[in-house]
């Protein structure tokens, strides 16, 4: 069985290894900075700002 999920958000339990993007959002966020999330199809964009 694959641990890991396809096609829909992750959420927090299995939302893992991402706490220094976490931490650099949180920080570009609090100082006003633009920020572009680029990468690939299915890296977790779409998780990373939902569980943020």
């Amino acid at each position: 069985m694959n641990p890991f999920i396809f096609g829909e958000v992750v959420k927090d339990a299995s939302f893992i290894n991402r706490k220094a993007e976490l931490e650099a959002i949180v920080k570009d966020l609090s100082d006003c900075q633009k920020m572009f999330l680029i990468a690939p199809r299915r890296y977790g964009k779409t998780s990373l700002l939902l569980i943020f």
